[in-house]
């Protein structure tokens, strides 16, 4: 059973470093061969929340269509949105708004999205929240 365990956790942590590094078809078919699309990896983060870090919008896309909550939380209670809009990715910041995103939702710190994109000084993307009634 150890195994077992260790192989899920070898695949699990195999398609996070796809999911990373922005590699679509990987991703694709490890989500075709059964990966969880919700599943939590280091941080207690999802696959969303790493595309959405790095901006990958074409893998967010791909895991939103596949049932990815876009609202999840990790460990320090940032969302997918959270974090892209730290990092001024505004292509995946529409995907998440258009797939149900809370643009209001605080983390653990109270920081809203926009906050996030306050501090990262990414005045489009403070610009982009705004239009979509972030506070």
């Amino acid at each position: 059973m150890g195994s077992l365990f260790d192989m899920e956790a070898v695949a699990r942590e195999q398609v996070r470093n796809d999911v990373a590094k922005g590699r679509l078809d990987e991703v694709r078919k490890a989500l075709d061969n059964g990966a969880d699309v919700n599943a939590r990896h280091m941080s207690d983060s999802t696959l969303l929340q790493w595309a959405s870090l790095k901006g990958h919008s074409d893998i967010a896309k791909l895991l939103m269509d596949r049932g990815a909550n876009a609202n999840d939380k990790d460990i320090n209670g940032n969302t997918a949105l959270h974090l892209a809009a730290r990092w001024g990715h505004n292509k995946t910041i529409s995907i998440l708004l258009e797939n149900g995103a809370d643009v209001n939702t605080k983390n653990n710190d109270g920081y809203t999205p926009l906050k996030m994109a306050t501090v990262g000084k990414h005045q489009e993307t403070v610009k982009l929240l705004r239009q979509h009634w972030a506070s």
